[in-house]
């Protein structure tokens, strides 16, 4: 572009006068006695996506930043397109959760373009998948009564009822537990 842009059309009643460096002109009005004013054209590059390969190590929250910085887009963005607040999602890549909502992965899924299973660590795809199920077919496998399995994870009998019906959640350090007894 030459330094002399004059009479190129921006908005309205608006056009460019001179370029005075890469990206900033100077603009005048056609309908206001000829003033003048400056422009200064932003962009703004996403950061460049992390230096790591997704493995099965990887945390639900590096996912998720990875996903994020791959498709170009900002925390803000992503929180308002799922409906939750900014620092919410900005907690989810911070690490801070260790169990997150599977109608938020689902929505994430959708915006990446890829499949929930990809969002989600071993953990959360133990939560998802049911826990319920897993906790039975493992106590079949290894002969365990709900008091024997309840021993061994330190808990009560009632704990591991409410682990098989799903009314409470495993937490990470019982399901490093169970994985343990599964070997």
């Amino acid at each position: 572009m030459s330094d002399d842009v004059k009479d190129v059309p921006l908005i309205g009643e608006w056009r460019f006068l001179r370029r005075v460096e890469s990206r900033m002109y100077t603009l005048y009005s056609t309908h206001t006695s000829g003033k003048i004013v400056t422009l200064y054209i932003h962009s703004f590059k996403p950061k460049r996506i992390p230096d790591f390969a997704l493995n099965d190590n990887s945390t639900v929250s590096d996912r998720l930043k990875f996903y994020r910085i791959s498709c170009g887009l900002m925390q803000k963005e992503i929180a308002a397109q799922i409906g939750v607040d900014r620092t919410t999602y900005a907690r989810w890549e911070n690490n801070v959760l260790s169990a997150y909502p599977l109608d938020k992965l689902t929505l994430l899924a959708e915006i990446f373009g890829c499949k929930v299973t990809d969002l989600l660590d071993e953990y959360n795809k133990f939560l998802i998948n049911g826990q319920g199920s897993y906790i039975r077919n493992l106590q079949k496998k290894k002969s365990l009564t709900r008091c024997r399995l309840a021993e061994l994870m330190s808990v009560s009998v009632g704990r591991v009822k409410d682990w098989e019906s799903e009314r409470k959640r495993v937490s990470m350090k019982c399901y490093v537990r169970l994985m343990e007894i599964n070997k």
